[in-house]
C-alpha cells in the first residue's frame, strides 16, 4: 500500500522534490518512479547533471563548487522545461533539496504554472546513512555526511499540496539533536 502510493502518478501534474541528505535512498527511490510510469514521469537527478558537467568519468572529479551556479542553472531550466510539457504528468528532482531556500524557486516556479507540488521525505538513521554511502558508487566523505545531517532543514506541510514522509522524523531529530550536542562540545 505504501509503496503504490508513492509509485502511483499524482492525479494532477505536478513537481516532485525528493528531499534527504545524501545516501538516503533518493536516487533508488527516482529509479523505482521513473520505472513505474515511465512515459508519464521525467526524472531530474542533480547527481547525474553534475557528473555530466564535470565529465567525471574521465576526471574523477565529482563535486566542484566554482560549478555549482552553472549545474543548478541547469537543472533550473530542465525542471522549467519539463513542467511546461502537457504529456509529463510528475517531473520528479532527484536532489538533496536541503533547505526551504533550495526547495523555495522549484516550488514557486510550479505554482506560477498552475500545477501541484509534492514532497518524498527521506529520513533515515545516521549509522544507515554511513552504511549505505559506503556502498554507493559515488561515496562522500563522512565529515560531509555528518555535516548535512546537521544542517538538513526539514520540509513543513505548507511548503507543498502534499507531503509524504518515509522514516521517523522524531527520530531523526533526536538523534540529531544528540549529535549537535556531540559537535558543540
Amino acid at each position: 500500500m505504501f509503496w503504490k502510493r508513492i509509485l502511483k502518478l499524482p492525479k494532477n501534474r505536478s513537481l516532485t522534490l525528493i528531499i534527504g541528505i545524501p545516501a538516503t535512498g533518493k536516487s533508488f527511490l527516482a529509479n523505482k518512479m521513473k520505472t513505474a510510469n515511465s512515459k508519464k514521469r521525467i526524472i531530474i537527478s542533480s547527481d547525474k547533471i553534475r557528473r555530466s558537467i564535470l565529465d567525471s568519468k574521465n576526471t574523477k572529479i565529482y563535486f566542484d563548487q566554482t560549478k555549482e551556479g552553472e549545474i543548478w542553472e541547469i537543472i533550473e531550466k530542465k525542471v522549467h522545461e519539463t513542467l511546461l510539457d502537457p504529456m509529463i504528468q510528475d517531473c520528479v528532482l532527484d536532489a538533496v533539496n536541503m533547505t526551504y531556500f533550495s526547495r523555495f524557486r522549484f516550488i514557486q516556479m510550479t505554482k506560477d504554472l498552475g500545477l501541484c507540488t509534492r514532497g518524498i521525505v527521506l529520513y533515515r538513521p545516521l549509522k544507515k546513512i554511513l552504511k549505505w554511502n559506503i556502498n554507493r558508487k559515488y561515496p562522500i566523505s563522512e565529515s560531509k555526511i555528518k555535516h548535512f545531517f546537521k544542517h538538513f532543514d526539514p520540509p513543513v506541510k505548507t511548503e507543498f499540496d502534499k507531503l509524504i514522509k518515509i522514516g521517523s522524523v522524531k527520530r531523526f531529530l533526536k538523534e540529531r539533536k544528540k549529535i549537535n550536542l556531540k559537535f558543540s562540545e
